[in-house]
């Protein structure tokens, strides 16, 4: 959840930036908005019928990994289409991390408000920390080098999940 608080609390501070370096204004920048929506919404349809196909352990990692392309394609900062385009991938990965931790935390049979608070509490970690790290990027140069460090996060937290889940169902199996 931390990563995906710094995705929501990414995009703020380089938008001035994105403005200037792509020549675009403030409506036509805002279709990254739009677009990760758009990715959000379709996510979120096919969440159930992916997850009974693959599982929670395979759709937890699946939505990180597309998260991972969407950083990877917005690093090197590309043609302004292909940059907003990218945020399809980041909404679709979103919606499934978001559905699938939420009902994990929720399944748990011990404390889960307690753990769905902390967990909630992560993603705040996460919107609030990476405003400060992007805000700081804004002003290079190479402003979309931020997004290494999202995407050495969503790397991290990849192995991390594949080290933890094993691919494994929600029911251990």
């Amino acid at each position: 959840m931390f990563l995906e608080g710094w995705n929501d609390g990414t995009s703020g501070p380089l938008l001035p930036r994105m403005q200037k370096f792509y020549g675009v204004g403030f409506l036509v920048v805002s279709l990254i908005f739009v677009v990760s929506c758009v990715g959000f919404i379709i996510g979120s349809i096919f969440n159930l019928y992916l997850h009974d196909r693959l599982g929670f352990g395979r759709m937890i990692v699946l939505g990180n990994l597309l998260q991972l392309v969407a950083f990877c394609i917005q690093a090197p900062a590309p043609p302004f289409p292909l940059f907003v385009f990218s945020y399809i991938f980041n909404g679709f990965g979103l919606a499934v991390q978001n559905a699938q931790t939420n009902a994990y935390v929720a399944s748990l049979r011990h404390n889960s408000e307690l753990y769905m608070g902390i967990l909630h509490a992560i993603y705040g970690a996460g919107a609030l920390s990476s405003p400060l790290v992007a805000t700081q990027f804004s002003q290079m140069r190479h402003w979309s080098f931020h997004y290494l460090i999202s995407l050495g996060l969503a790397l991290s937290n990849v192995v991390i999940l594949c080290l933890t889940f094993r691919f494994r169902s929600q029911n251990g199996k």
